[in-house]
């Protein structure tokens, strides 16, 4: 909620008023600096092209295009996805009490002790008892009784942790696949929609378009991403550094994913794309 209000007042005026002092000729990055008319309707014209998109367009991705280069990237990514099925075979869950509370909690030592002495010998169950009832009456425990019977029931009680683990599962879970997957297709997305709407038949030309034109602002877009994420790795707690790393490693396999493999993909195996036409020709 507060990023939506965020983005509708001040991050929308701090654009409108950087629009209107571009448009009166200032420099975007030395603010402080104020063009001439000269070089104002220079970087107004058609022809111009800017730094960034120059070095994607004209020395990326001839780069990427290069036939040993997309060997190289093909045999390398294969190879990455043989090791990350071994990786994730491998994976140990490790998420122990000690790992959710801060770095300088006085609970830490106690909790290593509890892991090591008591809980590494079994799980201990506790029962708590809300509203309970008056045991000065008589018959008054019978209703407890039954729930402790219940509860001691080995098939009874399993049926009701698995129960509460597949609720904490299907609550959490979902949401962490979701941000972990939306962060890490979003570039290739965009990357790849903007190669298809490219008007250029020839495979190495439609790279260079769509590079020029999208990969300057793939990389703001991931470099906003991980200088927002940074900062929570500083956090003092095992949980958010956790939490940070995850993200920091999507938004890298997404670079990776959008700028050097998607392209590649495309120029090797889909070599006689059409050129897509405009419905409202310039």
């Amino acid at each position: 909620m507060f990023d939506w209000f965020y983005q509708l007042t001040f991050f929308a005026a701090v654009m409108a008023m950087g629009a209107r002092r571009e448009a009166a000729g200032y420099h975007c990055v030395f603010v402080w600096k104020r063009c001439d008319r000269e070089e104002i309707e220079k970087g107004k014209s058609e022809k111009a092209i800017s730094p960034t998109r120059y070095f994607f367009e004209n020395i990326f991705a001839p780069f990427i295009c290069h036939p040993v280069v997309r060997i190289f990237v093909l045999v390398l990514y294969c190879l990455y996805i043989g090791v990350s099925f071994y990786g994730c075979s491998q994976l140990i869950p490790n998420l122990t009490p000690s790992r959710l509370v801060v770095d300088d909690s006085p609970l830490i030592p106690y909790l290593h002790l509890a892991e090591k002495k008591i809980w590494a010998e079994g799980l201990i169950g506790r029962i708590y008892v809300n509203n309970a009832p008056d045991f000065s009456r008589k018959n008054a425990g019978n209703g407890a009784r039954t729930r402790v019977d219940t509860l001691l029931d080995g098939s009874k009680l399993y049926k009701l942790l698995a129960r509460r683990v597949q609720q904490l599962s299907t609550v959490l879970l979902p949401r962490r696949f979701k941000m972990s997957i939306g962060q890490c297709i979003d570039f290739a997305t965009h990357v790849g929609y903007r190669i298809y709407r490219s008007e250029h038949a020839d495979p190495d030309e439609r790279i260079k378009d769509a590079m020029g034109a999208i990969g300057w602002p793939v990389v703001q877009a991931g470099s906003s991403s991980l200088l927002a994420i940074v900062v929570m790795l500083m956090v003092p707690s095992s949980a958010v550094r956790m939490f940070a790393r995850t993200s920091v490693l999507v938004v890298g396999t997404g670079f990776f994913h959008g700028l050097l493999v998607l392209p590649i993909i495309i120029r090797s195996f889909a070599s006689n794309a059409k050129a897509h036409v405009p419905t409202h020709p310039h």
